[in-house]
């Protein structure tokens, strides 16, 4: 019974591990892409983030987490384990719920870091206009 609580909360620890990079490796476009400044209009050359390829890495996880969050809440990975071993389905859905919500966040990170860059190139198509 003890090994059984310790290796339920080695794995608990593992997830939270788990869930904890994925937060910090997702989102990118929250983190790496400007739009140009407020006053982009009086200034002769504009710093910002013209490029896409943050937006289109958020599209990309966020899909994985969708595909994720939908396999997992299915039982996918379950049908594998032995039954001693298996998710409950609270506990499936659990998981699900956390997935979707990753895929949400790079959803939103990906819309923004589409609108920043679009802004940018709108303000660059000004200035050399």
């Amino acid at each position: 019974m003890t090994s059984s609580i310790a290796s339920r909360l080695l794995e608990g620890a593992r997830a939270v591990l788990c869930a904890f990079l994925c937060l910090q490796l997702s989102a990118c476009s929250f983190m790496f892409v400007s739009g140009p400044p407020d006053d982009h209009r009086a200034r002769s050359r504009i710093d910002c983030s013209k490029g896409r390829g943050w937006p289109v890495t958020d599209t990309v996880f966020g899909g994985l987490w969708v595909t994720e969050a939908a396999l997992v809440g299915a039982g996918a990975f379950d049908r594998e384990q032995p039954a001693e071993k298996r998710m409950s389905p609270g506990e499936r859905a659990g998981l699900a719920a956390v997935f979707a919500g990753l895929a949400a966040l790079q959803g939103f990170s990906a819309y923004y870091g589409y609108r920043r860059s679009s802004q940018c190139r709108e303000a660059l198509a000004q200035l050399y206009a």
